[in-house]
């Protein structure tokens, strides 16, 4: 059966698309608003879109705040306190201009040091011609000076007694007796004196270091006989007269 073309029946598909069109255009132009483009990835400023008819995008882009701005702001720093005063203190307000406190080294430091002054010369050693000639006692002199009212004998005289007696040497030196041993029997005497101070009678008596009645002396009294000027073997030692002694 041969087909047959229906030109009213396409005629009216034509417009019917044709007012579908016409009817889409009538509504964009009724709306009156710009259409907001979607914001990119690489512009945030893009992403700020507007409400106010009429305000272009670049107008908005351009007053709001760049974020990248902000990444050099330090949030966290704190604020330099006021340098005003706190109430009604009557003293003129303190500028606080930032800077360090000057620090003064020369506190507590030592004043600097001079010139040292001159030393004094040494004042040169001088003799009285009152004392130049004076002569300090010897040894022998100052044991003649305790001695009172020595009295030498002709000759050595031989004395005796049974009892023990002790045998003292005077150290002129020091001014001191120093005991050198005990002796009985016979000893020798060659002089009598009174010793000074003690108003006690005494007998001199020779005595031969290390030798004389069997006595040995220590060595710390062989020195101090030295060092008081006796060199020799012999020395003047004593006795205390008692009534046991006699003359034989």
């Amino acid at each position: 059966m041969p087909l047959i073309f229906d030109r009213g029946s396409s005629v009216q598909r034509r417009s019917h698309i044709a007012g579908a069109l016409l009817g889409a255009c009538l509504l964009l132009v009724g709306c009156g608003q710009p259409l907001v483009g979607l914001p990119t990835e690489n512009s945030a400023a893009q992403g700020v879109g507007t409400a106010t008819p009429g305000v272009p995008n670049e107008v908005v882009q351009a007053s709001a705040p760049d974020p990248s701005a902000g990444a050099g702001i330090d949030t966290g720093t704190v604020p330099e306190a006021s340098g005003a005063p706190v109430g009604n203190t009557g003293a003129p307000p303190v500028e606080n201009t930032g800077a360090a406190p000057a620090v003064d080294n020369n506190v507590g430091a030592a004043p600097p040091a001079g010139n040292p002054a001159p030393a004094a010369p040494a004042p040169e050693p001088t003799v009285n011609p009152t004392f130049s000639d004076v002569r300090l006692p010897g040894s022998e002199e100052r044991w003649r000076y305790v001695q009172q009212d020595r009295t030498p004998l002709e000759s050595v005289q031989t004395y005796t007694t049974p009892s023990r007696e002790i045998l003292w040497w005077y150290d002129p030196l020091l001014g001191r007796t120093i005991k050198l041993g005990e002796i009985q029997g016979d000893f020798p005497v060659q002089a009598t004196f009174r010793f000074r101070g003690q108003e006690v009678d005494a007998l001199e008596v020779p005595y031969q270091i290390n030798s004389s009645f069997g006595i040995t002396l220590p060595a710390a009294t062989v020195d101090a006989i030295r060092k008081a000027g006796y060199s020799g073997d012999w020395i003047e030692a004593f006795v205390y007269k008692t009534e046991d002694i006699r003359p034989k």
